[in-house]
């Protein structure tokens, strides 16, 4: 039955046309319902710190290969990395948000952590992919955002 409601949702989004600007509303208003709330990511963070010595968590990129959207498919897709983690933590994205399992996102995501002069922190950012072409966008968390950031091409460093 999960396998027949994912066919069918992805079947719906494959015929749903989006321009680049729409995607990027769309994670954004994805990215500010994750985040807050008394289940979202901010929440989970301030409870794994506090059960950690004040360390925060930290997620891989949770796609290995982003989907790529269209003007004419919106690829939205179950991501494939949650249970990977950074070989000095154990705890995954599934350890966090379980119940990603089974939703389909137009982004891919990371956490990172920071612990500077002004103090702990971290940063979430996402990645989409339209036309080929990679977008990513930062927010940060904690006593620095100086690393804040809107919509860019993401930059490989090539």
């Amino acid at each position: 039955m999960k396998t027949l409601l994912i066919t069918i949702c992805l079947l719906a989004n494959s015929v749903h046309a989006e321009t680049l600007n729409q995607l990027r509303n769309r994670v954004n208003t994805s990215l500010t319902n994750h985040i807050g709330g008394a289940k979202g990511l901010a929440a989970r963070q301030t409870t794994y710190a506090s059960n950690h010595g004040g360390k925060f968590w930290q997620g891989l990129l949770t796609f290995s290969t982003l989907p790529n959207h269209t003007p004419t498919t919106v690829a939205d897709s179950l991501a494939d990395r949650l249970t990977a983690h950074p070989t000095d933590q154990s705890v995954s994205w599934h350890d966090v948000f379980p119940e990603w399992d089974t939703e389909l996102f137009a982004a891919g995501a990371l956490v990172d952590v920071y612990d500077g002069p002004l103090g702990a922190g971290w940063s979430i950012t996402v990645f989409v992919k339209y036309q080929g072409i990679v977008y990513q966008r930062k927010k940060c968390f904690g006593p620095d955002v100086s690393d804040d950031y809107d919509w860019r091409i993401f930059d490989t460093g090539d």
